[in-house]
């Protein structure tokens, strides 16, 4: 919303803008706040320093071509809005396979 007020100040000018920039107070004002992304985020960096860089389980793997498929990427993809079972598919290196950030 606030890429939008400032695009709107930017092609419309001032002062006509300014009940949009009084409603993006308003509304930042009045939302609910909590530290959920500055938790995560820690959360996340830690796990990078701790592991580095994991690989991504085959199962998720695009497989855009027949060699990467040959080579078993994206093998027993389950699509999670069409499939109730695929709520357990791992989408996660083994050593994260039971960490919740959210």
């Amino acid at each position: 919303m606030s890429t939008t007020v400032y695009d709107a100040v930017q092609k419309i000018g001032m002062p006509e803008c300014d009940v949009f920039i009084f409603q993006l107070a308003i509304y930042l004002a009045k939302a609910k706040k909590n530290n959920l992304t500055y938790r995560v985020a820690i959360a996340t960096r830690q796990d990078v320093e701790k592991y580095g860089n994991l690989p991504v389980p085959m199962v998720i793997r695009n497989a855009p071509t027949k060699l990467m498929g040959e080579l078993g990427y994206g093998k027993d993809y389950k699509y999670a809005h069409n499939d109730p079972s695929a709520k357990d598919q791992q989408h996660m290196p083994d050593q994260l396979k039971n960490r919740k950030y959210l």
